[in-house]
């Protein structure tokens, strides 16, 4: 069961590393493509204007799904590494508590907009896309780090019941 949830962890990994080097190669282009039809032609390129944003905020939440799988979200190491083992886990894990918190209420409100969306029909402004699947990056993003928060957090967790209540 533990190489299966390797296995399923390193193919998530890879995943998310394709498809976030993917969507930034497609925007660098798109963005090349419009400075040089405003250079040459004189005239915007919308549509790939729109599609590059778009795309800049599918890479950013991306971003952090990949934060979350090498374990590089924000924290504060310096103070974190002058606890002692047992401390610092609890701490971390408390960490990964709020963390989890904070995922699955944006996971629960960002599906709750999207279904909004889908009501009331919102799409974007130039190429008439259901905002609804832009936004659908949202639960993606956060349900897909949800496996790492919880991944890491067991292993907090186990820490803290490994050391048998000793401070070490």
């Amino acid at each position: 069961m533990k190489q299966l949830a390797g296995k399923v962890y390193d193919s998530l990994g890879k995943l998310v590393d394709v498809l976030s080097i993917g969507m930034t190669g497609v925007m660098f282009i798109l963005i090349a493509y419009q400075i040089f039809s405003r250079w040459l032609f004189n005239n915007g390129a919308t549509a790939a204007n729109e599609i590059s944003n778009y795309l800049f905020v599918w890479v950013v939440y991306f971003g952090m799904v990949v934060a979350a799988k090498d374990r590089e979200h924000i924290n504060v190491g310096i103070v974190v590494d002058m606890f002692a083992p047992r401390m610092r886990a609890f701490s971390l894990a408390i960490a990964q508590l709020l963390w989890l918190y904070f995922d699955v209420y944006v996971c629960i409100s960002s599906i709750q907009l999207i279904q909004s969306m889908l009501r009331l029909g919102s799409k974007t402004g130039v190429l008439r896309i259901m905002l609804a699947y832009i936004y659908l990056v949202l639960p993606i993003t956060f349900i897909w780090s949800l496996i790492y928060i919880t991944r890491d957090l067991i292993g907090h967790v186990k820490t803290l019941l490994a050391k048998g209540g000793e401070d070490a």
